[in-house]
This record gives structure tokens, C-alpha cells and sequence, in this order.
């Protein structure tokens, strides 16, 4: 006897946390042929021993009696009609791979049979030949046949068809459920009958037993995770039964919240989503909806959990949370808003405006482009992505200087997976903490999870390797948690205030350059739910934005879960210091409103206010005065609040309680460091590229400066020649050829900028 009697492949199966069939697929040799994971279901073995072999418990394999009656029987009818085969030995003529039937076979499985009782248990025995049976059709085996006969595991048979299942391996080619219904339902209604009268049902179980219909067809195979079962066979080879972490119910309650937005979808061309759903403890995955299924050849088999795009502004929060953890900003630090050329890189915001200066938090949670770029630029690129690839951003394969500045913006390319295991991470880091007692479990950043894993329910937090940091820090992490939590959302979405005035959730949405790609990733302190709409093929729409078509999803999908109460506040790593009201820098000597605030300690790194000075008032008020003018004891002392001429441009326009710094009075010298003006364009190291109209001419160049004073005049020179004025508007329109060139803007009061710039020769 061979040592190995089976080595068929199986079908690869997905089972849910809770055991049920989510996805399945044929074996390679096109048979139903499902690994028997569970025990085999008491009521099958008992109909089936009551069917094939009531003393199977007795003998070692070969029944004498039942042989004898078996050659009695054929050798007086003079054909084949009985075997008297033993479970045993049935589970060796199914090995044997149905050799002819005659003596010499019989003999064959008769010693074998002994050999196989003598090397396995009962119990194994049973469970070859469960897996082994042929059930009909291209059915092989009892959890094979129980799914698409009955629809279900088979552990959960029912009497009715437990018999039905017993009696289907003795003809599987002649009877089977769709094909000689009658005779298989006396086949059935007969076992039923045996069972009763040995004691085995009772009358209720009996008579509703026999009045059970048979199926008339087999079941469609379960498909609920099409794309996570070919990930399953690309990174296992298939030909097993997975148990994975996935929530049978929360898996189909987020396929129809898909289906609810798909026809909508479909009209505006989007015909491709995905959303992950994961369990922050554990980063286990609890829903896997690898994308649409529409039937119509629409991509729906490509894998959008996986599938890499463009990031959008998912990062931006990250990068947040990296400048707090070194202490280089804190959460209300103000951040410049204004055109911005760096390297030859012009981001640009959203709403093609700007507001000069804005809070970090505040740039996070609307998603400036502008500020998160100048962000990066201070932080480093190259220190950046070696951050994200330490959180598990395996997908940021190329060099920082590939990705340059666009690396915050969506340029590089992320996945689902990665992305929501990152935040589950920090989550679950920001969790632990205070249970650590200030302490890192050294393997709480992992990437996700969709196998099925017991948890240890013996493991002591104490047991953990600890660390006294992690890739980010517990405060940065909930500082981050916070500032999200702010995300400004359309007020006509009142489903959303309503969620979230009962439950607050941190969230960040996305859109890709060509609004190929929306993006919505929601953290509560227990689930982290991340949502990708748009188009495998990377057609871009007009309409699809993260905010109008991803995060409704997320919204609907984060209704669906169990609430979860906020991360508690680390205050173990954050310390209270004095922050300015308004720049939110670390207070200076001369911030006059003043918050104390709870922020991580690195922020005690952090540079002093320095938008706030010191100036001196002539006692009436009406403006600045010098030592050179007055005697200062008279004067009045006042800290303001000052920014840069540029910030200072559009910061006034969207505050309105803003207030110039005063002129200093005639007479009174200026030893003010303050500059009048600066360029607004071109910025630092620009290239212009100067494109031609549609009547052949080379287009003008518009020049732009900002002056506190708006009123004051401005005389601009081009390369040493005078081209021009300005008064209230400091714009310049002009056309210059290509080459290096100097542009210098002189107020009246004598003040002088100047900037050289570059126009290209195309």
C-alpha cells in the first residue's frame, strides 16, 4: 500500500471567520473536491454507517459476513449485485482509482483495508472517505457536495440530507440530485426509515425528515471575495481550504452598500471601487470587496485593493505627523500659503486660491496642496519616503529624487492594503500606549492581515518586546487622529453631520492629477475603513473626486460597524507649554494671546513665535516712532502680530481682523527689518516657458509683487531698463526674449527686490 493514498488537488476555498463559504473555485482537474477542515458531522456518519456499514466500529477492515452474503448473493443470480465492501475498503478502491471489479480487486482492497485500520484511526478512516466520495456530477466529497447541493457547510445538514448525501456515493453516476429524483428519494426516505427504527431519529425529526424536497439543481458556488480568493491562489498556489479573518455578514452588507452607488457610478463611466475594512487590534481585514461586479467585462476582475495608483492627499496626514514627532512644528504652527515654486515645481491648491498663512492642522484637514508641499520640502523627501517604507509602504519602490516634491500630492503610487495597514498600525501603537505603560510594542506595525489567526489568549502584555519609541510617536499619532477628525465636509451632506456629530472619526480623502483616482480612508479607535473608486484602466472623470464619490462609501460602510469611543489622550508623551494664540508657535516674549496647551514633547524644539515684535506708538496712536523722533518712555508698546509681505497679501483678504503694521511718523528713521514687499512671481530659481497665441505671438509674462502698502508706488526694471509702474495692483504684463534675466521692483520710498529668473528657448 502506497504511503500516500490520495494526492488529488483540492478546490481553493475561502470560509469566513465564522466558517462559512465566501469564495470558491474548481480544483485544476475540474472537479468540486473541498478539504475537509471541521469534523465530520455526527449525523452523516451515523446515516452513512446505517447505510454501508453498520459494523464498521467492529471490524479491521473486512466484514467475513457481509463478503459471504455478498458471494452467496452474485454467485447465485449469477451477476454482480452486491460488493460487501466496508467503508474501509471503499476508501481503497477510490485510491485505486476505479480499477475493474472482480475477485482479484476485491483481494487487493481486502488486505489493504487491514493495513489502512492497522495505520489509522476510525474516526480517519471516515474522514478519507468523506473527503474521497464521489457525490454525482463533478462533486467529490461530503463539504464539496453539502455547498452546491444544499447551499451551506455541512455541518449544518439537516437529517434529510445527511441521508441523501449517505446514499449518493453507492451510484453517483445514476442518481444524484437533479437526475433520477424518484429513485432517490426512495433511496433517502429508506435510510430515513432504518434510522427511526434504530432509535436514531425521533418521530418529529422522522416525519419532517421524509417531507423534505430534494434539490433539483446544484447551488451556484458562493462569490462573495472573487478578487481576495485570486490573491489567495497567487500567494499560496490554490488547492487548499483558507480560513480567513473576513465577517461573513459585514462582507455582504458592504457588497450591497456597492451596489447601491454602482448604477450611479456606471452613468458618469466609473466602473471599478474597493473597500477594505480592518480590525485595528489585530489589523485582521473584516470586509474585502476587491471591486464592482457588474457582469459586463468592465474590469471587475482586477484587484483595486491591491492594485497600485496614485495617492492623491492620503500622505499628507503622515507627513503631519512626522514634523511633530522631530519637533518641528507644532499642531497650530502657521504654515505658508502662497504661489510657491520650488526646484521648478509649481503646486498649486485645489481652489486655485490661497490664504497666505495657515494653521499645519488646519492645511491637513482641507487639504491644501500648497503648504503640504513647502511641508515636504522642509522635511526632506528622501527622509520622507524612508519613513513610509518604515510604516509599510513596500509600493514606494523608486528613488525620493523620482518622486521629487510630488510625492504629497500623488506621486507615487499606493494600494488600499498598504495604506489602511498603515493607519491600523499607528492605531493600534496610539492604543497600546497607555496599556504599556508609555511603552511600543516592537511588532505592533505589521502590514494587514486576511487570515484566519487565534489570538493567544494566554500572551501577558509583559511578555511583548517593548520599545521606547515607535516609527511614530503616540502623540504625533493622536495629534494627527485630531486634525483629521476636522476634515471639512459639504454642508448639504447632512447624512454626515449627523454620523458624526454621535461619532467622531479621524478621515482623509484623495483625488489623483485628472481626477483618476478617489480616495477616503476613516480611523476610529477599532476599525479602519479605506475606500478607492474610480476606473482600472485609469480613465479619469469629470466628477469623481474623493470627497463627492469615495467617501460617501466610507460614511455608509463606517454606519454599518459597531461605534467606537475616541483613542484616549497620550498624555504620558506630550507636556503643556504656552503656544501663541495666533501663529500657534511656541510662545515668545512678545505674544500677547497666549493658549496653554497640551502638545507632544518634542514641541519643546520648536522655534519661538517669530510673526510677533515689538514696536513702538507716538502716544496718539496714529503711528510708528523712533528713538531718533521721540522720547520712547512717552510711547505706547504694542506686540504685533506681522507677516511676510506675501503671506501677508492674501492672509488680509481672509482675515479681516488683520492689521497692517503702522507707517512710521515723518521725521522718524527707519531701523525696521521689516521688509515692504516681496514677489509673489516669479518665485526663486523660475523657468518660464512663454507660449504663443493663436496668431503666432509669444504670450506676455505677468510679474506680481505684494506691498504692505498697497497704495505706495512701484517702479519696475527689466535687466537695468525701466518698463513700467504700478499703484494699488503690482502686476506687470511684459514680453521678453529667452535667457537669463533680472527683474527689480523699487517702491518710492526707495526700497528695492529683486529676483532673476530664466525663460526657456522653446
Amino acid at each position: 500500500m502506497p504511503e500516500k493514498l490520495f494526492s488529488d488537488n483540492f478546490s481553493t476555498v475561502l470560509l469566513s471567520k465564522e466558517g462559512e463559504v465566501l469564495s470558491a473555485r474548481l480544483a485544476d482537474d475540474g472537479q468540486w473536491r473541498i478539504a475537509q477542515t471541521d469534523s465530520i458531522p455526527e449525523r452523516f456518519i451515523t446515516a452513512l454507517l446505517a447505510f454501508e456499514d453498520r459494523y464498521f466500529y467492529y471490524h479491521l477492515g473486512v466484514n467475513p459476513v457481509a463478503i459471504s452474503k455478498a458471494a452467496w448473493s452474485n454467485s447465485s443470480g449469477g451477476k454482480l449485485k452486491r460488493g460487501g465492501s466496508t467503508i474501509t475498503m471503499q476508501v481503497i478502491r477510490l485510491a485505486r482509482k476505479g480499477k475493474k471489479r472482480n475477485v482479484f480487486e476485491k483481494l487487493i482492497e481486502a488486505i489493504w483495508a487491514t493495513r489502512l485500520e492497522l495505520k489509522y484511526s476510525k474516526k480517519e478512516i471516515l474522514r478519507l472517505y468523506a473527503q474521497n466520495a464521489p457525490f454525482g456530477s463533478n462533486i467529490v466529497g461530503l463539504e464539496a457536495a453539502a455547498m452546491r447541493y444544499f447551499g451551506r457547510n455541512a455541518a449544518e445538514l439537516s437529517w434529510a440530507e445527511a441521508a441523501t448525501l449517505a446514499v449518493l456515493p453507492n451510484s453517483p453516476r445514476l442518481i444524484f440530485p437533479g437526475k433520477n429524483q424518484i429513485k432517490l428519494m426512495e433511496k433517502r426516505n429508506r435510510l430515513l426509515t432504518v434510522l427511526y427504527n434504530n432509535g436514531e431519529l425521533s418521530q418529529q425529526d422522522y416525519s419532517l425528515a421524509i417531507s423534505e424536497p430534494l434539490p433539483e439543481k446544484q447551488f451556484s458556488s458562493p462569490n462573495w471575495t472573487p478578487q481576495l480568493l485570486d490573491q489567495v491562489i497567487k500567494e499560496n498556489n490554490g488547492n487548499s481550504t483558507v480560513a480567513t479573518s473576513i465577517e461573513f455578514e459585514l462582507q455582504q452588507q458592504v457588497m450591497r452598500i456597492l451596489q447601491n452607488y454602482q448604477v450611479n457610478w456606471e452613468v458618469n463611466g466609473i466602473h471599478n471601487a474597493g473597500v477594505l475594512i480592518l480590525e485595528t487590534s489585530t489589523g485582521n481585514a473584516l470586509a474585502y470587496a476587491g471591486n464592482l461586479q457588474s457582469g459586463k467585462n468592465n474590469q471587475e476582475s482586477v484587484n483595486m485593493i491591491t492594485a497600485n495608483r496614485s495617492t492623491g492627499s492620503v500622505l499628507k496626514p503622515l507627513l503631519f505627523a512626522a514634523m511633530l514627532n522631530e519637533g518641528m512644528l507644532l499642531p497650530g504652527t502657521l504654515q505658508a500659503d502662497i504661489p510657491t515654486q520650488i526646484a521648478g515645481y509649481t503646486p498649486k491648491n485645489y481652489n486655485l486660491t490661497y490664504e497666505g498663512a495657515v494653521p499645519a492642522r488646519m492645511a491637513i484637514a482641507r487639504s491644501l496642496n500648497v503648504p503640504a508641499v513647502r511641508m515636504l520640502h522642509q522635511y526632506g523627501i528622501e527622509k520622507f519616503s524612508n519613513k513610509l517604507r518604515k510604516l509599510g509602504m513596500k509600493s514606494l519602490k523608486k528613488s525620493a529624487a523620482h518622486y521629487g516634491l510630488s510625492l504629497i500630492l500623488g506621486g507615487a503610487e499606493g494600494n488600499l492594503w498598504e495604506m489602511c495597514g498603515m493607519y491600523a498600525s499607528l492605531s493600534r501603537d496610539l492604543q497600546d500606549f497607555g496599556t504599556l505603560n508609555g511603552k511600543y510594542a516592537a511588532n505592533n506595525v505589521h502590514p494587514a492581515n486576511y487570515l484566519l489567526v487565534e489570538k493567544n489568549k494566554n500572551s501577558k502584555k509583559e511578555q511583548l518586546s517593548l520599545r521606547d519609541n515607535s516609527v511614530l510617536n503616540a502623540a504625533a499619532i493622536y495629534s494627527m487622529f485630531e486634525a483629521m477628525s476636522e476634515v471639512n465636509r459639504p454642508d448639504e451632506e447632512a447624512g454626515w453631520s449627523e454620523f458624526l456629530s454621535a461619532n467622531k472619526v479621524a478621515w482623509k480623502t484623495g483625488t489623483s492629477f485628472g481626477n483618476r483616482d478617489a480616495w477616503s480612508i476613516g480611523i476610529t479607535s477599532r476599525y479602519v475603513v479605506g475606500v478607492w473608486v474610480g476606473n482600472a484602466d485609469g480613465e479619469g472623470k469629470p466628477l469623481l473626486t474623493g470627497i463627492g464619490s469615495a467617501a460617501p462609501v466610507m460614511f455608509d460602510v463606517l454606519r454599518s460597524l459597531p461605534e467606537s469611543d475616541w483613542f484616549d489622550v497620550p498624555y504620558d508623551d506630550m507636556m503643556r507649554i504656552a503656544v501663541c494664540k495666533i501663529s500657534g508657535a511656541k510662545a515668545s516674549k512678545y505674544c500677547d494671546k497666549i493658549d496653554t496647551l497640551w502638545v507632544p514633547k518634542t514641541g519643546e524644539k520648536t522655534v519661538p513665535c517669530n510673526y510677533h515684535q515689538l514696536i513702538y506708538l507716538h502716544p496718539s496712536g496714529n503711528g510708528r516712532v523712533t528713538a531718533d523722533c521721540i522720547d520712547l518712555e512717552s510711547t505706547m508698546q504694542r506686540s504685533w502680530f506681522v507677516l511676510p509681505p506675501a503671506m501677508e497679501h492674501f492672509y488680509k483678504t481672509k482675515h479681516a481682523d488683520y492689521t497692517v503694521l503702522p507707517d512710521f511718523l515723518p521725521g522718524c528713521s527707519s531701523n525696521s527689518t521689516n521688509q515692504m514687499m516681496d514677489f509673489i512671481y516669479p518665485r526663486p530659481g523660475t523657468e518660464i516657458f512663454i507660449p504663443r497665441s493663436y496668431d503666432g505671438n509669444k504670450s506676455n509674462v505677468v510679474f506680481e509683487i505684494a506691498h504692505r502698502k498697497p497704495s505706495t508706488i512701484v517702479y519696475w526694471m527689466l535687466d537695468g531698463i525701466p518698463i513700467g509702474q504700478t499703484k494699488e495692483i503690482h502686476q506687470l504684463a511684459i514680453q521678453t526674449k529667452a535667457g537669463k534675466h533680472t527683474i527689480e521692483a523699487i517702491d518710492e520710498n526707495g526700497e528695492k527686490i529683486r529676483r532673476n529668473f530664466v525663460v526657456l528657448n522653446k
